[in-house]
């Protein structure tokens, strides 16, 4: 089955952003509208060492983390993973 998507319009928010131990932890949401005017609400969690071997900030290491876990759990992507 095959799903598709019209007038697809999500909304991506970094909801909380804290330090803990060494590392950076990412908390946001991922907001998809249905096609019946819902929204569908997906959240995950992501955290990036602050000493990392990545030469980008781990603050945005960890957003994007985040970002593609709860897409995942919308079930968007997943052909890449497969």
């Amino acid at each position: 089955m095959k799903t598709v998507i019209y007038n697809f319009r999500a909304c991506w928010e970094v909801q909380t952003v804290q330090e803990v131990g060494g590392s950076v932890v990412i908390t946001g949401r991922l907001t998809i509208p249905t096609a019946d005017g819902d929204l569908l609400h997906y959240s995950a969690v992501a955290s990036e060492p602050l000493e990392s071997a990545s030469k980008a900030p781990a603050a945005e290491v960890a957003a994007s983390s985040c970002l593609r876990r709860a897409a995942a759990l919308a079930g968007l992507g997943l052909e890449l993973w497969g």
